[in-house]
């Protein structure tokens, strides 16, 4: 039986969704702490690097990897109920990572956090409907490297190299 590798294609994916945690009556705290429980957990095994934004009203993310694991893990996002209205900004291949590891911040507001937001926002505030995808890619980025980080986890796995013969299913691991 003759096998092949298959070389990992990056892929990116940004979007934004609306918080659903206070309409559905769940603690903003506990829900926040899971799901970057989740992240820190699935996306280093996954070698998933990214962040993520958030605040009591949106979700914001940008996730990079393996074409099939991103797509699988963003399909899982958009049937979470903590999500409503997912609006997908960017996705396609990339020749390099813009992230090395992956991180989470809180949108909220301190006076550093109010000067990044009137860098690429002509308000203060975390409106994400209101802004440019890079705009809003470029607050991301400063958001995760400023007070605002509040989750991180290294991605130290080295890219996996995923070997297949022609007559196995190409579905990723559960």
């Amino acid at each position: 039986m003759q096998r092949r590798i298959k070389a990992m294609h990056l892929f990116t994916i940004s979007y934004y969704s609306k918080s659903r945690l206070l309409f559905l009556g769940k603690k903003l705290t506990k829900e926040i702490r899971l799901i970057l429980d989740s992240c820190n957990r699935n996306n280093p095994l996954a070698n998933i690097t990214g962040t993520m934004i958030f605040n009591d009203h949106y979700f914001v993310q940008i996730m990079e990897g393996d074409r099939t694991l991103v797509s699988t893990m963003f399909s899982r996002i958009i049937q979470d109920p903590r999500h409503s209205d997912v609006v997908i900004l960017n996705a396609g291949t990339i020749k390099e990572r813009s992230f090395r590891d992956w991180s989470a911040a809180f949108a909220g507001h301190s006076e550093v956090i109010d000067q990044i937001y009137l860098k690429y926002s002509p308000i203060i505030g975390f409106l994400p409907q209101r802004m440019e995808a890079e705009s809003l890619t470029m607050l991301m980025i400063d958001l995760s490297k400023s007070e605002a980080r509040i989750a991180h986890s290294a991605i130290t796995a080295p890219p996996r190299i995923v070997v297949h013969s022609q007559s196995e299913s190409m579905n990723p691991p559960r």
